[in-house]
């Protein structure tokens, strides 16, 4: 029988849904931190006065939260609108926001695996 840790990275990680490379990200992010003591919210909802907002992966210890940006994210206009969003999270909630986008932004295309398990380790070594 699992434990309730085991149930509810389980669960956690079944909130992540249709954004292959988010689930990605944080399953590797968690099972690289590999610390039970470590309190972590997938999808976790922050309110500021203009809105809801969902952040990817929040470390309530840290008061920081992993944004896992997806090619979406490499437009100039949505780069604007998350770095308005990031600011009122961190008015509001005095959280800091940590980037990690599984694109290279000059040629707008998906890293491999393995470029973006680097920026895995380079975010779980910090």
């Amino acid at each position: 029988m699992s434990n309730f840790k085991d149930e509810y990275i389980l669960d956690a990680l079944s909130k992540i849904r249709r954004k292959k490379y988010e689930l990605y990200v944080v399953s590797k992010v968690l099972f690289t931190l590999n610390d039970p003591d470590i309190e972590f919210v997938c999808q976790q909802y922050v309110k500021t006065p203009k809105g809801r907002n969902f952040v990817d992966l929040y470390f309530p210890q840290f008061q920081i939260y992993l944004k896992v940006n997806e090619l979406y994210h490499a437009s100039d206009l949505q780069r604007k609108k998350d770095q308005r969003r990031d600011l009122e999270i961190l008015e509001t909630a005095n959280l800091i926001p940590y980037e990690l986008s599984v694109y290279d932004n000059d040629s707008k295309s998906t890293l491999s695996l393995k470029a973006i398990d680097a920026k895995i380790t380079e975010f779980s070594d910090s």
